[in-house]
């Protein structure tokens, strides 16, 4: 999975750090309410056919292996937040 710091609401600039020996694009979502990480995996695999489960925030084209992009967002106290790569899924936090 992903280490997310602890993140506020407001404007915040994350680094995503490719720490996997191939290359790695990022994506950030943010679920619909009543949507879990399982509705956005079938989504995905559909080829994004139908209503989207959440709503795409961002997104990277692939990091080389060792080295970081940042990727600077306004993010929403009590918003549910995901970040995929091709291998993991890391929901995070917003605080006030």
């Amino acid at each position: 999975g992903f280490k997310v710091p602890k993140l506020e609401a407001g404007r915040n600039t994350i680094e995503l750090r490719n720490g996997a020996s191939d290359e790695r694009g990022f994506i950030l979502f943010s679920p619909r309410p009543g949507k879990t990480l399982e509705d956005i995996g079938a989504w995905a695999e559909s080829g994004f056919k139908g209503r989207a489960p959440a709503t795409l925030l961002g997104a990277t084209q692939s990091i080389p292996p060792r080295k970081s992009v940042f990727l600077t967002l306004e993010l929403e106290a009590a918003r549910r937040y995901v970040f995929f790569d091709e291998e993991n899924q890391t929901p995070f936090p917003v605080s006030r």
